[in-house]
């Protein structure tokens, strides 16, 4: 019999209260699988990735992991938040942040197991920060730092891998170099990814979703009218797909860029 879809949603719908930051959502996550997440700001994207990761119920509809809800399936996710949700300052070593990816498996065990310790090695190896692993984490760079996040997410081997804008406020170098790091992940576990920085993965990325309270979603690497029409104003012209929908026009909101295409944050509720 085979496994179940790395992840599947159905109707999906929630928010804060009577408030619904999306309604009816619908897609999957494929093995080996890459989605792209885009939208504007506050169509509900962070929520949606809540929602999935358990953090937030739904007001009615389904999220499978592998089969089985958010609250087994999880761990099987690693996650990396945005960068600002992370206490940069803390007098922290590179190496304890990668191992608290193993929390959620460690439970009440005080001491990391030699097979732990050797995961995390392995994943600090992976992202290229294994010469930085006594480094306190308030000495790092940005890039340096979402590379830690990175590590942490990897640690514990998860089957699907989780990022909130992982390449937000880096520099083109850096960014690079995370795409790097996850185009080879992606040999082996499916991602899904939330981004505004359309143009530096159309290599990598193998499908989009466009997320305004609804989702389309393209079976393909490229912006589709449908989703210019939901409300994304700025799609960039893509590397794959530069007859795009709207690649190249000017923007479309009325007071400056609300959909936050061209600002690499994302603040979405």
């Amino acid at each position: 019999m085979n496994e179940a879809l790395p992840l599947e949603v159905k109707d999906l719908s929630a928010g804060y209260g009577r408030c619904m930051a999306f309604e009816a959502v619908s897609f999957d996550l494929r093995e080996k699988d890459f989605l792209a997440i885009i939208g504007p700001n506050g169509g509900g994207k962070t929520t949606l990735f809540k929602t999935i990761l358990g953090l937030i119920s739904p007001a009615c509809g389904s999220v499978s992991v592998f089969g089985t809800p958010p609250s087994e399936g999880s761990r099987r996710i690693g996650y990396v938040p945005q960068r600002g949700t992370f206490d940069w300052m803390y007098p922290i070593s590179v190496r304890d942040v990668v191992l608290m990816g193993m929390r959620a498996s460690k439970g009440l065990r005080p001491v990391y197991s030699r097979e732990e310790m050797s995961m995390a090695e392995d994943a600090m190896d992976i992202t290229g920060i294994s010469d930085l692993s006594e480094r306190k984490i308030s000495d790092l760079s940005g890039g340096q730092l979402q590379r830690v996040l990175l590590a942490r997410a990897l640690a514990p081997g998860p089957d699907i891998l989780m990022l909130d804008e992982p390449t937000a406020s880096l520099d083109p170098m850096m960014t690079g170099c995370v795409h790097d790091i996850l185009r080879e992940i992606n040999r082996d576990v499916a991602i899904i990814m939330i981004t505004h920085d359309i143009g530096s993965i159309g290599r990598d990325v193998k499908r989009i979703g466009c997320l305004n309270r609804r989702m389309i979603i393209s079976d393909a690497p490229k912006i589709t009218p449908e989703m210019v029409s939901i409300g994304f104003c700025c799609p960039p012209e893509m590397i794959l797909g530069p007859s795009s929908a709207g690649a190249g026009k000017s923007c479309g909101c009325s007071g400056g860029c609300k959909c936050g295409a061209s600002s690499g944050r994302d603040s979405d509720g």
